[in-house]
């Protein structure tokens, strides 16, 4: 058996496992303090989901500087 078969035959026996206890499941996670809860499902969520990947941007970002400042115009005229 090569090891994508391997994995393949795992992940339909975690599947049926879960499948069989979503009931049991379901209570004990009603069960959990809220807290503990919320870490469980997003640790599920991550064999469930896809995963968002950043973005980087590849454009740079020009600003343009003003030639003088004028604030520097006005400075001892009072």
């Amino acid at each position: 058996m090569i090891q994508n078969e391997k994995t393949d035959v795992i992940r339909e026996r975690l599947q049926s496992i879960l499948t069989d206890n979503l009931e049991q499941l379901t209570k004990d996670l009603q069960e959990l303090e809220p807290k503990d809860r919320i870490k469980c499902l997003l640790e599920i969520s991550r064999f469930v989901l896809p995963t968002l990947k950043s973005i980087e941007s590849k454009e740079s970002l020009t600003v343009e500087q003003p030639l003088f400042d004028i604030t520097t115009l006005y400075r001892g005229k009072d």
